[in-house]
């Protein structure tokens, strides 16, 4: 699928007029309208912008393909039971394809380190290591996602979910400096 058809499905799927997202954006109806049919290729800022005002990565904007942020509690759960019942074979045709999705070139600096120290950490640490951390990502990606959906946390359960991750994020330092540093 090409850009354009990515913006109009996504569109389409948060159910927003050509004319609703072309205000929001300040920019023509017809403008949009060429970027959704491939007559025009958009801007990095742009596409930026449109997956800020559609609530998206700009991955699944220009690839097509949801990341983690861009699912619901729901599609995550759902998306984990379905990976869990593939064989491991398929997981990794399916780490294959993502692996050959980056495109290195387009890395900055923290994502090019992020990645290296990522490949490092998957060939020598044990599985319960590896665990360990995909669980802490998850924490930590829900988290920066804003938290619970319904953003209704009182001041007193937003304090508590403050000092639990505070908590967490001092045990992390704590057992990555005791496994890691000498």
């Amino acid at each position: 699928m090409n850009i354009g058809d990515n913006i109009k499905a996504i569109r389409t799927e948060k159910k927003l007029t050509q004319q609703e997202l072309a205000d929001n954006m300040n920019i023509s109806r017809s403008y949009l309208s060429d970027v959704e049919n491939n007559r025009k290729n958009p801007s990095m800022k742009t596409i930026e912008s449109l997956a800020s005002k559609l609530n998206v990565s700009i991955a699944y904007l220009t690839s097509g393909r949801r990341m983690l942020s861009d699912m619901s509690r729901e599609e995550i759960s759902k998306s984990l039971r379905e990976a869990s019942s593939k064989s491991t074979k398929a997981l990794k045709e399916r780490l294959r394809e993502d692996i050959d999705s980056i495109n290195i070139d387009d890395l900055d600096i923290i994502e090019s380190t992020y990645l290296i120290n990522t490949v490092f950490f998957l060939k020598f640490s044990k599985e319960e290591d590896v665990s360990f951390l995909a669980s802490m990502l998850r924490v930590l990606n829900h988290l920066i996602e804003g938290g619970l959906p319904d953003n209704s946390l009182t001041e007193e359960e937003s304090k508590e979910l403050n000092t639990h991750l505070e908590d967490t994020i001092q045990d992390f330092e704590k057992y990555l400096k005791e496994r890691f540093l000498p």
